[in-house]
């Protein structure tokens, strides 16, 4: 939920930032009832908003005694969306509203490595949340011998470092830098039709696995429930029907409705994980989806 947010809000200044430069660019713009300083204000308060809510998760997680692979992957997310919030959303306040002074090359080139960076690496968590618990409901006797905490945390790293790489790749001959007499182009589009290409190529798959994990976990839930469903009605059947409803009580022995008893415990946990899964994938997507399909147009525009 925080890290949607917060890229909901990283989306939206991005716009802004873009929408107020052209305004103060063109000569026939007529006078905003806000100066940028009010506006900036503005943006503040919900960007220290979703970092105060991750720090708070971070503090929460620190005095965790005993750490599950659920709380290491909420590390992983809960850093890139405070990181985010805390610093990286900052330059672009502080440079545009703020102070309002032309950027220089560095100030550029640390906002566009850092800001892709914790994209990825956000996105990347999310996607190795929604593997997990897929993992976890379709294999549960495989689940805590392979998906390890030691694995989870290997994974993290590596997720971090690809992160970085692809958040590096414009400054390494993949892509070109987005600054220009003392202006920052930060958008995808700005930072090379190759690299464009490369980062929503990985960002559709990432995308695509987390649907694929919901669909997986929809299905196998659902079975699940029709098993647990047929079990009910055989246990009525059981307790009931004439012949078997006579069958002697011995003492200390079960009858056999009784270990045919199902679990609607199991059931109850079950419908929660899809139905949060299914409130995870819907605001993955309605963060990310209408970016990435906004930058693919570009592209398609640019070629």
């Amino acid at each position: 939920m925080v890290s949607t947010t917060a890229a909901v809000i990283d989306g939206r200044v991005n716009a802004s930032t873009t929408a107020l430069t052209s305004r103060e660019t063109s000569d026939n713009e007529e006078e905003t009832s806000l100066s940028p300083l009010a506006i900036g204000l503005i943006l503040e308060g919900g960007i220290l908003a979703v970092a105060l809510g991750n720090l708070l998760v971070l503090l929460s997680l620190k005095f965790q005694k005993h750490w599950l692979i659920t709380d290491i992957l909420l590390l992983s997310l809960s850093a890139a969306d405070f990181v985010g919030g805390a610093f990286a959303l900052q330059i672009v306040i502080f440079m545009n509203y703020f102070l309002q002074q032309k950027w220089t090359a560095f100030n550029c080139g640390v906002y566009v490595v850092v800001v892709n960076s914790l994209r990825f690496a956000s996105a990347g968590t999310v996607t190795l949340m929604a593997i997990d618990r897929a993992f976890m409901i379709l294999k549960p006797f495989k689940y805590h011998t392979t998906i390890t905490t030691s694995r989870v945390k290997k994974l993290v790293v590596f997720t971090w470092v690809s992160a970085t790489l692809f958040g590096s790749l414009p400054f390494m001959g993949v892509g070109k830098s987005g600054y220009e007499d003392g202006k920052c182009f930060y958008h995808l589009t700005d930072l090379g039709k190759t690299y464009s290409i490369l980062i929503l190529s990985v960002s559709f798959l990432l995308l695509t696995l987390v649907l694929v994990c919901y669909f997986a976990i929809k299905s196998s839930s659902t079975k699940f429930i029709k098993r647990q469903t047929r079990m009910d009605i055989k246990n009525k059947s059981a307790g009931t029907g004439p012949s078997r409803g006579s069958v002697p009580e011995v003492h200390g022995c079960e009858r056999p409705k009784e270990r045919l008893k199902s679990n609607p415990s199991g059931v109850r946990e079950i419908q929660r994980l899809s139905r949060m899964m299914a409130i995870v994938v819907f605001l993955y997507y309605i963060s990310w989806l209408p970016m990435l399909v906004s930058l693919l147009l570009g592209v398609v525009d640019s070629c």
